[in-house]
């Protein structure tokens, strides 16, 4: 009786190890990852609504409600705590002007504020384990520490240039400085030890990035790019970039594979490529070039997109593939909008999305269960005029189902373009030639429900194929036009 016991006791054993086995998730290299994590499932953002994510590469995005204030978002963590994200925003309004931490708990469908940071600078967020995060800015003393209920100031030695958390004590951070100095901490920077010697006392430098897997291994960028595999007992030029002419502006290590580093850079030394991205696939000693200002891409609507690159890109390296770096580019202030761009190594190939309906994407975060789930902050520069109730349209303006009509088609020398709103959004209408190029905007504002005329007189042009392009809220639709003379 008592093995009869023994036996189904095991099997029960057996039973409930099989199911949370099967219940477990791994990443590419066979890590558990915390099973707690879900995909997000919302039609549209709930509450604030200065974030939302992706699940095309920028191709669509799930609709937010049209933001009351200016918005700056740059900081986005995921943290280990069921469903949460972090988030840091500059918000200016009558009331606020300072970063505001937000919060979501259920995968990024719904941000609520939960603290505000008395700076008005950017803030970048790195996440701690037990749900908690560091919020830094380089060129910047002070930090901040989020313990998952208070928000609590830190000082650094000096000006910080980069920033790294051990995942398992969120106490334990290593972080780099003015002129390249790294510095380690136990009590979530109250005190420091110093780890061996500077870069350099000549000029400043830009960034610091620790290797993930290996803290002793950091590359810092400035006027070159030097590594050390000793925590700062010695540094060496990597090859690829000239430590004399080359000025590397930003540097980071792939979290997925660390003998990936990716650098923005302005290459004096080679003038054809200036302004360009290049990576490394040993561990950060060698660079070469991946794409350049100059490369371009077709976006969906097969208008030709140049990579223009600012001195401060938005970029994110892929979680799983460590060779696919994420890059943007423009916002509605200069009348463009958002480029979202993909370069992978391996096929040495660059594409991109557009979309006029955001004002541009300051931070980029993925989502540990899938990382084909990409949450953005939204910036927000353009501001809807008075009267318009946008949270209450937000949902009819994300979905909006819009059918425009060209008539005559062709035509000489003028085209009606027609549509009907069922109710009042912002609208974006817009004349494209066949190279791509915007040649007219018919109309860029908020308009009211009902049918809507816009004429295009293209008796200042050429014969031949043009396309109208027709934005409302998110939705996009295009089609060509044919002037004959």
């Amino acid at each position: 009786m008592k093995m009869v016991k023994w036996i189904i006791f095991s099997i029960l054993i057996l039973c409930l190890v099989l199911f949370a086995v099967s219940n477990a998730t791994e990443d590419a290299d066979g890590k558990p990852q915390p099973t707690e994590w879900t995909l997000p499932d919302c039609g549209h953002i709930a509450a604030a609504s200065y974030f939302t994510y992706t699940t095309d590469e920028g191709l669509s995005f799930v609709p937010a409600p049209k933001l009351r204030f200016q918005s700056y978002p740059f900081g986005l963590a995921v943290l280990d705590s069921p469903n949460t994200l972090l988030a840091t925003n500059i918000v200016r309004d009558p009331d606020i002007n300072c970063n505001v931490l937000f919060r979501s708990e259920n995968a990024g469908c719904r941000w609520e504020e939960i603290a505000q940071i008395p700076v008005t600078y950017a803030l970048w967020l790195e996440a701690a384990p037990g749900g908690q995060a560091y919020a830094w800015n380089r060129g910047q003393p002070g930090f901040f520490f989020y313990d998952g209920r208070d928000v609590n100031e830190r000082f650094a030695p000096d000006y910080l240039l980069g920033f790294a958390v051990n995942p398992e004590n969120a106490a334990h951070i290593r972080i780099g400085t003015h002129h390249g100095q790294l510095w380690e901490s136990f009590d979530h920077g109250v005190t420091y030890t110093k780890l061996g010697n500077p870069v350099t006392e000549w000029f400043s430098l830009y960034a610091v990035s620790f290797d993930p897997e290996n803290w002793d291994n950091a590359l810092c960028s400035g006027r070159g790019v030097y590594l050390t595999t000793d925590a700062g007992q010695n540094w060496q030029a990597v090859g690829g970039i000239d430590s004399q002419k080359d000025v590397v502006l930003n540097v980071v290590y792939s979290t997925a594979d660390p003998s990936y580093a990716w650098v923005r850079a302005n290459r004096e030394a080679v003038p054809e490529y200036e302004n360009c991205m290049m990576v490394s696939t040993d561990g950060g000693r060698s660079f070469e070039l991946a794409f350049n200002s100059d490369d371009v891409a077709v976006d969906q609507f097969g208008i030709t997109r140049r990579a223009y690159m600012t001195n401060a890109p938005v970029w994110a390296v892929h979680p799983v593939e460590p060779d696919v770096l994420y890059y943007i580019y423009g916002d509605r202030r200069d009348d463009y909008g958002t480029d979202f761009f993909r370069y992978e190594l391996s096929s040495d190939e660059l594409s991109v999305t557009h979309t006029d309906a955001l004002d541009g994407i300051g931070a980029i975060a993925f989502n540990p269960v899938d990382a084909n789930v990409m949450y953005v902050g939204l910036m927000q520069e353009v501001i809807p005029p008075p009267g318009i109730d946008v949270a209450k349209d937000a949902a009819k303006d994300g979905n909006a189902d819009v059918k425009a009509r060209v008539s005559p088609n062709p035509f000489n020398p003028s085209a009606n373009i027609n549509f009907n709103l069922s109710a009042a959004a912002q609208v974006r209408l817009e004349i494209y030639n066949v190279m791509g190029r915007r040649i007219s905007t018919l109309v860029d504002r908020y308009l009211g429900a009902g049918e809507h005329v816009y004429t295009w007189d293209g008796s200042r042009f050429a014969s031949g194929v043009y396309l109208y392009r027709l934005q409302v809220g998110q939705t996009v639709q295009s089609e060509k036009m044919l002037l004959l003379k």
